[in-house]
């Protein structure tokens, strides 16, 4: 499965966050930071993907096959580990 960063729009955390993820191969999924906002789609994929309660808390949260991280500096610690 390929990663998946699910950030939220206009997040300045988010897109630094990409920046850490330079040379990995991931989707990115952009929400509004209202969850009221989201879509049905958007909804579906938050919950297959286990993020809808953290995602309406706070961005980004990457998600990899084994592996959910929350926050900003926990991606950035992996992707130092995995780039």
């Amino acid at each position: 499965m390929k990663p998946i960063l699910f950030t939220l729009e206009n997040c300045s955390k988010c897109e630094s966050t990409k920046k850490y993820l330079k040379g990995i191969n991931y989707d990115v999924v952009e929400f509004p930071h209202n969850w009221q906002e989201w879509t049905f789609e958007q909804k579906q994929l938050a919950k297959k993907h286990n993020v809808i309660e953290d995602l309406k808390e706070t961005a980004p949260i990457f998600v990899t096959g084994e592996h959910k991280l929350i926050g900003q500096l926990r991606i950035k610690r992996w992707a130092k580990i995995w780039s």
